[in-house]
């Protein structure tokens, strides 16, 4: 049960706070002491690391020493949890991680919400084996405001005509408005969704 976080998972935590506690917002202080370097700053699991042993970015804020153990210690361990998912919402919006319309988007998606734009249709895979599934779409043009669940393999998009040159998938303004691009939820976007909203 190795509790070890790679080194740029480390980086990326301390960049998405801005170098500051996700809670308190106290700047996370770097120094070296007679021997080595230092850091004021800890990692916080936002689903207990004995539940799930998950050291991933997703799954991890930075806080301060004082806030990591109030968290821990707190005894309302839902409360805790759910409130450190909800600092890390705002994190990935405030760090550019993720817009809040993909975040909305997204969580629209896994909540199956009752909204106009949400449909369930059916798609073929590239074996030809028809599948349903619940999506959203947009003009192919405007693709980009979703690159970076594409890019994190949140959501698979789905081009209802032809969008590719290549093998590639050709998003913004080049694309025709007419070309409508669907956004598809994949199985990492099922269980990033599962980490924030359970």
């Amino acid at each position: 049960m190795s509790r070890y976080v790679k080194e740029n998972v480390k980086r990326k935590l301390l960049e998405e706070t801005q170098f500051r506690c996700g809670y308190c917002l106290t700047s996370i202080e770097f120094g070296l002491d007679d021997s080595n370097f230092f850091q004021f700053g800890e990692k916080a699991h936002l689903t207990p690391h004995n539940e799930t042993e998950d050291n991933s970015f997703e799954n991890l804020i930075t806080l301060c020493p004082t806030c990591h153990t109030k968290f821990d210690k707190n005894p309302d361990k839902q409360g805790s949890v759910a409130r450190l998912k909800e600092l890390k919402r705002h994190w990935f919006i405030a760090s550019g991680t993720y817009t809040k319309l993909e975040l909305d988007c997204l969580f629209a998606l896994f909540q199956k919400k009752n909204v106009t734009w949400i449909k369930e249709e059916s798609f073929k895979d590239g074996n030809g084996n028809a599948f349903t599934a619940l999506s959203f779409s947009t003009p192919a043009n405007q693709g980009y405001l979703f690159q970076n669940l594409i890019n994190n393999g949140l959501v698979n998009p789905v081009l209802e005509k032809g969008a590719f040159q290549g093998n590639k998938l050709v998003l913004g303004p080049s694309r025709p408005a007419h070309d409508m691009l669907v956004f598809i939820l994949t199985t990492k976007g099922k269980e990033f969704c599962r980490k924030f909203l359970s």
